[in-house]
């Protein structure tokens, strides 16, 4: 079929004739799908200093949802605060831009020239660390309300929902009347809650019974994101969560989930250690890690494997350049080939780097990873965001749509190129209220990927993870291809999503 684009739309689809006018691309033996949206990315944090997007480009993908894991670079009450400079620090490399309000930072984004779409959900804990700074208590009501104030206005003004980081600082020390009043503003306005388990590893289930408890007493739509086992010891426990899921839909829930196809994760070195020691900010986090006698009590935890992440499972992927003999392998190797105590050197580390230090950690079974990918309320999301080529950068920033196509890699998870299409673009946007994006369809967005079913797949590798994917020919985003076209997208207050599809028809077209 033919797909017939005018001023950035989508104006028909079908047996068409060609004017002499028209530019014509020649999709012969290509798959034509809409453009990809990531349903889980950070890239709001790097996209002002890197706004073609291009790592995102070269693997389809066109639009990316953001504002994940309780962390946004907006709203932050009182602009940028220390507090607020300090909120994704580990995510922001590069700048310490920080915004009071959707609109301004759409501003920016807009004046930058934007390579992608951007869907912007809203940060509690953004909110809640311009309202409270960087504090590890429960709001009071005042403060609550101030931070509910903030989040409604960033629905008003077009976010397509919130997030929760329930394992960071500032959604740890969020209690539940909290929670509940900022998932009820979520659901009278019709957005999604999404919601960075307060545990991924042994209490995975109890995380998972308190988000859907809170989503059903609040009626709101809850997306579970990068759904997962962490920690290999852990093997298993995602088929019982996904049970709980599956009951709780047929209970009436709305709830969703997110995955990546890789079996490691990524995040901050500090994140390997116990939870009371990483809640009060840098300069304590430094002096845990430095006196003698929580050093002590933390050496035991690490040695004894009793942590979220174990030493083994540790790849060490960014730190200053006095750790260049650290960075880029297996913490458990470096430490060899140094003579050093693994627990002892990730210790030093965190202890000059504080929570800027990076690591990547095998933490996922396989066959986990792929249950999770073949569920039907499953979508697809990288957990990525914009980022210079770099040794030890996770993969998922360059790969993740065309590792989901691998021809082997679908096999393996017993999904057809049809199922796996659809999870990267109807139906995210159909889940987010993503109204004009996810299908090939007059009036939609001409957001569109052209690739070679038969070669599309990953390229490159942990030393090398920005290497070319194959298979993928073209893409165009709102019509254009080539030149920046993209903008930060606003959810219309009469869209409300609607429920994530199973079975529906696919939008490739082969």
């Amino acid at each position: 079929a033919d797909v017939v684009v005018e001023g950035g739309r989508i104006v028909a689809v079908g047996r068409t004739s060609a004017s002499d006018r028209d530019a014509i691309v020649d999709a012969s033996g290509l798959v034509v799908a809409p453009g990809f949206i990531d349903s889980h990315s950070h890239a709001d944090f790097t996209l002002p200093a890197n706004p073609a997007g291009d790592a995102l480009l070269r693997q389809g993908c066109t639009t990316v949802v953001t504002g994940n894991c309780g962390f946004s670079p907006w709203p932050f009450a009182h602009g940028a605060t220390a507090d607020a400079r300090e909120h994704g620090r580990f995510l922001d490399v590069q700048h310490d831009h920080r915004w009071r309000s959707l609109d301004e930072y759409a501003a920016t984004l807009d004046r930058a020239g934007l390579g992608v779409n951007v869907a912007p959900l809203c940060g509690h804990g953004a909110a809640r660390t311009g309202v409270l700074g960087s504090v590890d208590r429960p709001a009071s009501g005042g403060e609550r309300d101030e931070v509910v104030s903030l989040i409604e206005r960033a629905l008003d003004d077009g976010a397509f929902g919130v997030s929760f980081g329930l394992s960071y600082p500032h959604g740890r020390a969020a209690d539940r009347a909290e929670l509940a009043a900022v998932a009820a503003t979520t659901a009278a306005h019709g957005g999604v809650l999404a919601v960075h388990l307060r545990d991924e590893g042994a209490e995975l289930l109890e995380a998972v019974a308190e988000m859907t408890t809170l989503a059903d007493d609040a009626g709101c739509r809850l997306q579970l994101s990068h759904h997962k086992a962490a920690g290999l010891a852990q093997r298993g426990l995602v088929a019982r969560s996904l049970e709980m899921i599956d009951v709780g839909r047929a209970s009436g829930i709305d709830v969703a989930i997110d995955a990546y196809p890789y079996t490691m994760g990524a995040t901050t070195l500090a994140a390997a250690l116990p939870d009371w020691c990483t809640g009060s900010g840098d300069d304590e986090l430094r002096r845990l890690v430095t006196a003698d006698a929580t050093r002590d009590r933390l050496l035991v935890e690490l040695r004894a494997g009793t942590t979220r992440f174990t030493l083994p499972e540790i790849w060490v992927a960014g730190a200053s350049p006095r750790w260049q003999g650290v960075v880029g392998g297996l913490l458990v190797d470096r430490a060899a080939e140094l003579r050093r105590d693994p627990a002892e050197l990730l210790l030093d580390v965190v202890a000059t780097e504080g929570s800027s230090a990076s690591m990547l950690v095998f933490c996922m079974a396989p066959d986990d990873v792929h249950a999770v990918l073949r569920h039907p309320g499953t979508i697809v999301g990288s957990d990525g965001w914009v980022l210079e080529p770099a040794p030890g950068v996770h993969p998922r920033n360059f790969q993740t749509f065309p590792q989901m196509l691998d021809a082997g890699f679908r096999r393996t998870v017993g999904l057809d190129l049809g199922d796996a299409v659809a999870r990267m673009t109807g139906d995210v946007a159909m889940r987010f209220g993503i109204s004009d994006r996810g299908a090939i369809a007059p009036g939609y967005a001409a957001d569109l990927v052209l690739f070679d079913p038969d070669r599309i797949g990953p390229g490159g590798s942990l030393g090398d993870p920005a290497g070319p994917p194959r298979g993928v020919h073209a893409v165009f985003v709102n019509g254009l291809s080539g030149i920046p076209a993209g903008r930060v997208l606003r959810r219309s207050r009469s869209q409300r999503p609607r429920n994530l599809r199973v079975g529906a028809d696919r939008a490739a077209d082969r």
